[in-house]
C-alpha cells in the first residue's frame, strides 16, 4: 500500500489510528498524521475526530485542543471526546465550559459530564446533573446509571439511590450486569446488605464483579463469616476470582481472625498467579497482621515486588498495636528513607508507637513532619498528637494541640480527657468532659473509660459512681468489661475492697481477667489476703499461663509475712511451667532509644551505668532512705 500505485483509503487510515488509540502509540499516530498531511489527504470530520481522540488518549491534550479548535466542522463526537479528556486530566472547569458551549448533546455527552464529576470526587454535582438530564428529556443508558448509582454509594445517598433503582426497573436496564453490580455495591455501602443479597440472588447473569461486590459488601457490614461462605460457593460454581475478590476474601479472614482460612486463600492466590499483585499483597499483609502473625505478615511484605503507603502502614499499624513499638518506629524510618510519603493513617499509628515508648523528642519530630506532609489539620493526626503528648507527660503540649485543632471529634475529646486523667489531673479531666457535653459532643463508651479512669487516678470515688450511673441511664451506653474494670480499680485504689468484690459479683455477665486483675492489684496496695486469694483463683482459671497473678499473690503473702504461702505459689508456678518474662524499660537520649532488660549487660555503657547506680544507692543510704521490701518476691524470676 502507498507504494505509488495503491492509495490508502479513509477506512485504512481510521483503522491505523484506532490501533494507535487502543495501544496508546503516540509516536506512530503522529507519523500517520504527518503522512496524511504530506500526501494531501482530505481530513474529513471522521478522521479529524480520530486524530483528536488519538492525541487526547496518548497524553497530548494541548495538541488535541489545537486540532479541535481548527476543525471547520464538529459533531457531537468531537465535543464528547475533548470533554472526556479534560475530565480525565482533572480540568473540570474546562470540561464544563465545553459542555455548556455544545450546540447539541446526546446521552454520551450527559454521561461523560456526570461520570466526569463523580470520578473527580464531586458526587453531589453528578446527581444534580442527572436530575437536569432527566428534566431536559434525555434517556439515560446503562453507563449513566452506573455513574449515578456509584455517586449514591459514595455519598451514602440511599433515598436518591432507591429512586434511581425504581427508574432502572421501569426502563428495563437491570438486564445489564454492570447496573446490577453497581446497585449491589450501593446497597452494601449504605448498610442495606439484605437488599444487596436479594438483588444478587435474582440476577439473571453474574460475573466475577458481582461476586466480588457481594463478598466485599458482607465484609464492609461486619459479616466475615457470610463473606467467606459466599467465596467458597463462588469457587464451587467455577467462577474465577479476580484480585478484588481475593482481597475481599482475605478481609473476611482478617475480620474473623481466621488465619487457617487465610492461609488457604493465600495458597489459591499463589496458584492463580496473583501473589505479585499490589492490591492482593497488601490484603495478605493486613490479614496476617490482624490474625496476630507479624512474622508471616513481614514475610509477605518482604517478598512484594512493589510497595506503596498501604503496604508500609499495614505493617507499622500491626507492630504498634501488638506492643512492638520499637519495630514500628524502625519501619517508619525505613519507609521515609525509601521516599514513601506517609499519610494520616501512618502518622496516627507511628504517633501511637511514640506514645507507647514515651519518646517525646521523636514524637515532636514526627509532629513537624506531619505538619509538612498532611494538608490542612487532620482530625485523626491531631487526636494522635494529643494522645502522644499526654502519654509522654506533656499535658500542656497535648492541650495546645487540642486547642489548635480547627475541628474536633469525639476521639479528640476522649484523648484529651484521658490525657488529664493519666497525668493525675482528674478535676481538669472532669471539667473538660462537662465542657464537651455543653458543646453538644455526644460521648461514647471510650469517653466514660477516660472519665472513670480520671476519677480513679484522682481518688474521686463518689464522682466515679455518679458518672458510671450517668453513662447507663443518661446516655444509654451499656457498660463493657473495661468500664467494670475501671470501677473495680476505683474502689480498690480507695481501699473499698469489699465493695469492689461485691460490685464484681453483681455484674450481669462473667467478669474477665482485667476485672479480677484490678481487684488483685488493689489487694496488693491495701493488703487483704482473703479477697486477694479469691481474685487470684479466678485468674488462675482464666489465664493459667500468665505469671502476673502468681507474682501479685506472692507479694501479698510476702507483705503479710506468710512465707509458707509464698513457697506454695512458687511451687505452683514451677509445676505449671509458668515463667515471668524479664522486665523491660527504655529511655530516649539525643533522639536514640536505649532499652534495658533485667539482668541484661549488653549495653555498650553497662559499666558506667552500674557505677552510676551504685553511686546513687550510696547517696540514698547516706540520706537515710530505707527501701520497702515488703512486696519484693526474692528470686521469683528464676523459677
Amino acid at each position: 500500500m502507498d507504494n505509488g500505485r495503491i492509495p490508502i483509503s479513509s477506512n485504512n487510515y481510521a483503522c491505523l489510528l484506532q490501533f494507535c488509540i487502543d495501544a496508546r502509540k503516540f509516536a506512530e499516530g503522529r507519523q500517520i498524521h504527518i503522512h496524511m498531511i504530506n500526501k494531501g489527504f482530505n481530513l474529513g470530520i471522521f478522521i479529524q475526530n480520530r486524530l483528536v481522540e488519538m492525541y487526547s488518549k496518548c497524553g497530548e491534550p494541548v495538541v488535541a485542543r489545537e486540532l479541535f479548535d481548527k476543525m471547520p466542522k464538529r459533531n457531537v463526537f468531537s465535543w464528547n471526546t475533548m470533554m472526556a479528556r479534560y475530565f480525565k486530566s482533572g480540568s473540570i472547569e474546562e470540561a464544563h465550559q465545553l459542555f455548556d458551549k455544545m450546540p447539541e448533546r446526546d446521552v454520551v455527552s450527559w454521561t461523560t459530564v456526570i461520570s466526569g464529576y463523580f470520578q473527580n470526587g464531586n458526587g453531589v454535582e453528578a446527581l444534580r446533573l442527572f436530575s437536569q438530564m432527566h428534566r431536559a428529556g434525555y434517556s439515560p443508558n446503562q453507563f449513566t446509571f452506573v455513574s449515578v448509582i456509584s455517586a449514591c454509594a459514595t455519598l451514602l445517598a440511599i433515598e436518591y439511590g432507591k429512586q434511581v433503582h425504581t427508574h432502572i426497573l421501569r426502563t428495563g436496564f437491570l438486564i445489564y450486569v454492570i447496573v446490577g453490580n453497581s446497585l449491589i455495591d450501593m446497597y452494601a455501602k449504605c448498610k442495606h446488605i439484605e437488599v444487596a443479597r436479594d438483588l444478587f440472588d435474582k440476577m439473571p447473569e453474574r460475573d466475577e464483579v458481582s461476586w466480588s461486590a457481594m463478598i466485599a459488601g458482607y465484609v464492609q457490614n461486619g459479616n466475615g463469616e457470610e463473606a467467606f461462605k459466599l467465596f467458597l460457593i463462588m469457587l464451587e460454581v467455577s467462577v474465577k476470582p479476580n484480585h478484588f475478590t481475593f482481597a475481599s476474601a482475605l478481609g473476611a479472614c482478617a475480620s474473623l481472625s481466621a488465619m487457617e482460612h487465610g492461609e488457604q486463600v493465600h495458597g489459591l492466590i499463589i496458584k492463580r498467579g496473583y501473589e505479585s499483585n499490589l492490591f492482593v499483597g497488601n490484603a495478605l499483609v493486613d490479614m496476617y497482621v490482624k490474625c496476630g502473625s507479624m512474622q508471616c505478615g513481614f514475610l509477605v511484605f518482604d517478598k512484594m515486588p512493589k510497595l506503596d503507603i498501604v503496604s508500609w502502614t499495614s505493617l507499622i499499624v500491626g507492630y504498634s498495636q501488638r506492643g512492638n513499638s520499637h519495630q514500628a518506629v524502625k519501619l517508619f524510618s525505613q519507609m521515609q528513607q525509601m521516599g514513601i510519603k506517609p499519610d494520616y493513617v501512618t502518622f496516627s499509628s507511628i504517633l501511637s508507637a511514640c506514645a507507647n515508648l514515651a519518646t517525646p523528642e521523636q514524637g515532636r519530630q514526627i509532629h513537624a513532619s506531619a505538619v509538612k506532609s498532611v494538608p490542612g489539620s487532620n482530625v485523626v493526626v491531631g487526636s494522635a498528637l494529643v494522645n502522644m503528648y499526654a502519654k509522654c507527660g506533656n499535658v500542656k503540649g497535648a492541650h495546645r494541640v487540642f486547642d489548635s485543632m480547627p475541628e474536633q471529634n469525639v476521639v479528640s475529646w476522649n484523648a484529651m480527657i484521658a490525657g488529664y486523667g493519666q497525668n493525675g489531673q482528674g478535676k481538669e479531666a472532669l471539667q473538660l468532659f462537662e465542657r464537651m457535653l455543653e458543646e453538644g459532643i455526644k460521648p461514647n463508651d471510650a469517653t466514660f473509660i477516660g472519665v472513670i479512669s480520671a476519677c480513679c487516678h484522682a481518688g474521686l470515688v463518689e464522682e466515679g459512681r455518679v458518672y458510671f450511673s450517668s453513662m447507663i441511664h443518661d446516655h444509654a451506653i451499656a457498660p463493657r468489661a473495661d468500664h467494670y474494670a475501671c470501677m473495680v480499680d476505683l474502689f480498690g485504689r480507695a481501699g473499698h475492697l469489699e465493695e469492689a468484690e461485691d460490685f464484681i459479683n453483681k455484674m450481669p455477665y462473667e467478669p474477665d481477667a482485667s476485672i479480677w486483675g484490678a481487684l488483685l492489684n488493689a489487694c496488693r496496695i491495701h493488703p487483704n489476703i482473703e479477697i486477694g486469694r479469691r481474685a487470684a483463683d479466678q485468674l488462675f482459671v482464666l489465664e493459667p499461663q500468665s505469671a502476673g497473678p502468681y507474682i501479685l499473690l506472692s507479694n501479698i503473702f510476702a507483705a503479710a509475712g506468710s512465707w509458707d504461702d509464698v513457697a506454695k505459689v512458687r511451687r505452683m508456678m514451677k509445676d505449671r511451667g509458668v515463667r515471668k518474662n524479664p522486665g523491660c524499660s527504655w529511655i530516649e537520649i539525643n533522639n536514640r532509644v536505649h532499652t534495658f532488660v533485667a539482668e541484661d549487660r549488653s549495653h555498650p555503657q553497662t559499666k558506667e551505668i552500674y557505677e552510676m547506680l551504685e553511686g546513687l544507692s550510696k547517696q540514698l543510704e547516706s540520706a537515710g532512705y530505707v527501701a520497702d521490701n515488703r512486696s519484693f518476691l526474692n528470686d521469683i524470676y528464676e523459677h
